[in-house]
C-alpha cells in the first residue's frame, strides 16, 4: 500500500516539478497519524508491504527517526521502500540503521547524472564522489538501492551521457533506471 508522510520540497534541482505540484515547504502529517494508518492497513487489510511515497522523506531525519523507532516497536513485520527516491545528503547510518531494523528492503536515489558538471547545471547539491560515498555506505547496510539517472538534459554530450552510463554500472546499484530529460512547465 502507498502511503504519504510528508509533501513538500525546497531544493532547487532545475528539472524538477515536485515544488511546483507540491510546494517547497516541508509538511509532515503526525507520527501518530501514520501509525494509525500503517496499523489499520496491516490489521484490517492484512498489507505487509508498504511504499513511502514522500519526495523527501528522509529530509527532518529527526522525525523520520522517530517515526521508524515507532514503527519498530509495534513488530508488524512488514517490509517497506522509498521508491520516489529520498535525497542522499539526508542519511546518516543511524537513519539506515532504522530503515533497515524495520523493513525497508529497497532505497531509490535520484543519482541522476555521472558527470559533475551536469550535476551542477542540474543544481543537484552533490558531487559524483559524494554520490559514490552514500551509495557505498547504503550499500554496506544491506539495503538493496535503485538509482535514477536522466540522459539527455541540455547542455549534455555523448561524453556525459557515457559518463553517466559508466557510472551506473560502477555502482552497487540492484537497478538503474533511465529517462530522458522531458521539461515540465516552470522547470
Amino acid at each position: 500500500a502507498p502511503i504519504m508522510v510528508t509533501r513538500g520540497c525546497p531544493y532547487p534541482c532545475t528539472f524538477c516539478a515536485g515544488n511546483i505540484v507540491s510546494g517547497k515547504k516541508i509538511r509532515r502529517r503526525s507520527i501518530d497519524n501514520v501509525l494509525i494508518e500503517i496499523k489499520m492497513l496491516n490489521k484490517d487489510f492484512g498489507i505487509r508491504e508498504f511504499h513511502i511515497i514522500d519526495d523527501n522523506f528522509t529530509m527532518d531525519q529527526e522525525y523520520a527517526k522517530e517515526l521508524l523507532r515507532k514503527l519498530k516497536a509495534l513488530d508488524l513485520g512488514m517490509t517497506w521502500a522509498v521508491p520516489n527516491g529520498v535525497r542522499m545528503d539526508a542519511l546518516d547510518d543511524e537513519l539506515l540503521g532504522l530503515m533497515k531494523d524495520t523493513g525497508l528492503y529497497m532505497i531509490s536515489l535520484g543519482i541522476e547524472s555521472g558527470s559533475d558538471k551536469v550535476l551542477s547545471e542540474m543544481k543537484k547539491g552533490i558531487t559524483v564522489r559524494g554520490i559514490r560515498e552514500c551509495v557505498n555506505r547504503i550499500d554496506r547496510a544491506g539495503i538493496d538501492i535503485a538509482g535514477f539517472f536522466i540522459l539527455g538534459f541540455p547542455g549534455e554530450t555523448v561524453e556525459t551521457i557515457r559518463e553517466t552510463i559508466s557510472f551506473a554500472a560502477e555502482l552497487p546499484l540492484k537497478r538503474a533506471n533511465f529517462f530522458t530529460y522531458l521539461p515540465f512547465p516552470g522547470t
